[in-house]
């Protein structure tokens, strides 16, 4: 969650009144000469630490405490080393480089530990946006003028140590990026960038990227998500099928990530995962380095259709927009299989859903109003009890009379059951329904319901699907296999429709 600057400390409780673990960590904000002189204009971020299941909610008091909030944060002028139990954390302050060391202490000292070093750079640059007459940089294509360059000249940096996470801030002339190491998780680094207005004061298009700089030796290959689901290995200016004339290293060799794209280093058994929290664009187009496009600002039309340049203003102040990211770096062996890629993948793709609301109880409980306003998200709690871990689950309601429920094996390497019947009753249907506030009372008066499987566009059901399908002619017997519709292959997906008994789509 965000605030501006909180006037007092910020504590969290649960409903039993006990303490629980967050962290506040600020940014201070640009003035319109791109600088940041005043640390009293900043905008803080309350981080809470705790485990909430799956369609289960919490509910917490965040309450101020009589004492002054106080912006505490140190410049970073030298090496900047802490530690993390049996981990040590390095800044390198002139390479601007970080240095993840996991330890395993010999003796109480620094210096009898065996180390295994992670070494990580983060970094941002961009490419001139093409202005060709033949063919231009522009919403459609990416087409650079010249290699990368680096973007935005760094002010300062600083450090941040909170109760459980330590916050490491670069402030650049024209972006803020914060580095957010969980004292507990420390193998997985998030990476929060507040991208300003990109600067084209100087009459150039700007495609702007995050590089992230390792010493794995990936040899010219990386790996990248086809559409979230099987990882697709691919080679600098290479194709499987054809052999590939390529006169554009950048874009040449560019593709689309949706949720992941990894290095790794077989003999050294080391991997280097980079997930994002929308599709990018992105490519490793050196060793060691992965890169992804976060925004992009050019004044050409590209003759594709558009019309335009691309160059989104924001309507409030008619600038050029600004753009939050988040990204996630996790270090592996190259031997693991990718469970906790898959795992923060459905943590992204199912976000926490934050609800605030304001109560004039001084006391630590929630009042009972405010517990009765959210007894609606009960609904879920069922799909808690009966659905798989790797199961990745959509519902939308359509026109208060169907309910469509798409449900995805996220592991890659196993097939999972999943009973669709227990996934939600009767009675939650009908408080679901009620709920959306849509006209649903012939659907609310059924007394029972229908789950139909469909196909994935659910413009049809499975089985009218396959009974007007092409029939192949092969020695497998693909037609009269049988299916369970419960058991969910390795990131297969399944679609399913809930209507009245007596409806027929």
């Amino acid at each position: 969650s965000t605030w501006g600057k909180p006037s007092k400390k910020i504590v969290v409780y649960d409903l039993n009144g006990e303490k629980v673990v967050s962290d506040v960590y600020c940014e201070i904000i640009r003035n319109d000469e791109r600088k940041y002189n005043d640390d009293s204009d900043i905008k803080c971020f309350l981080m809470i630490y705790d485990e909430i299941g799956r369609f289960k909610f919490k509910q917490y008091r965040i309450a101020s405490t009589q004492e002054d909030f106080v912006f505490e944060y140190e410049k970073i002028e030298k090496n900047e080393v802490i530690e993390f139990g049996n981990s040590i954390l390095i800044f390198d302050y002139k390479s601007q480089e970080i240095k993840l060391l996991d330890c395993q202490k010999v003796e109480n000292t620094l210096y009898t530990r065996t180390c295994e070093q992670i070494r990580l750079k983060i970094s941002y640059s961009y490419y001139k946006s093409s202005t060709s007459y033949n063919q231009p940089s522009g919403t459609y294509i990416f087409k650079p003028d010249g290699q990368k360059k680096d973007y935005s000249k760094t002010l300062f940096n600083t450090v941040q140590y909170g109760d459980n996470s330590v916050f490491i801030s670069t402030y650049k002339e024209d972006l803020v990026s914060t580095i957010i190491i969980d004292g507990k998780y420390h193998s997985k680094i998030t990476l929060e960038t507040h991208l300003y207005e990109l600067y084209t004061q100087d009459g150039v298009g700007k495609e702007v990227v995050v590089n992230f700089e390792s010493d794995i030796k990936n040899e010219q290959q990386f790996y990248t998500d086809d559409n979230g689901l099987l990882m697709m290995k691919r080679t600098i200016n290479e194709r499987e099928d054809y052999e590939l004339s390529n006169s554009e290293m950048a874009s040449g060799n560019y593709y689309p990530v949706q949720s992941c794209i990894y290095i790794q280093d077989s003999e050294k058994n080391k991997r280097m995962v980079v997930m994002n929290d929308r599709a990018q664009g992105g490519s490793s187009q050196k060793e060691g380095e992965v890169e992804l496009m976060i925004h992009r600002r050019n004044f050409m039309d590209d003759k594709r259709g558009m019309g335009e340049d691309l160059d989104e203003k924001d309507p409030k102040t008619g600038k050029g927009i600004e753009v939050h990211t988040t990204h996630y770096v996790i270090f592996e062996k190259a031997t693991d299989n990718h469970e906790t890629q898959r795992r923060q993948q459905l943590l992204t793709d199912n976000p926490l859903f934050t609800q605030l609301l304001r109560s004039e109880n001084k006391g630590v409980q929630v009042s009972s109003a405010v517990v009765s306003d959210l007894n609606e998200f009960r609904v879920f709690e069922n799909l808690n009890k009966n659905l798989n871990e790797w199961a990745k689950i959509y519902m939308r309601i359509y026109h208060g009379s169907q309910i469509v429920i798409r449900v995805q094996n996220l592991n890659e390497d196993q097939e999972i059951v999943v009973d669709t019947s227990k996934l939600i009753d009767q009675d939650q249907i009908q408080q679901l329904l009620f709920s959306s506030g849509k006209d649903n009372q012939q659907f609310l008066e059924a007394k029972d319901v229908k789950w139909e499987e469909m196909c994935l566009t659910t413009v049809e059901s499975k089985q009218d699907m396959k009974a007007r399908r092409m029939k192949w002619t092969s020695d497998l017997d693909f037609e009269n296999k049988q299916e369970d519709k419960n058991k969910f292959s390795p990131l297969e997906i399944k679609s399913f429709v809930i209507t009245k008994a007596d409806d027929r789509l």
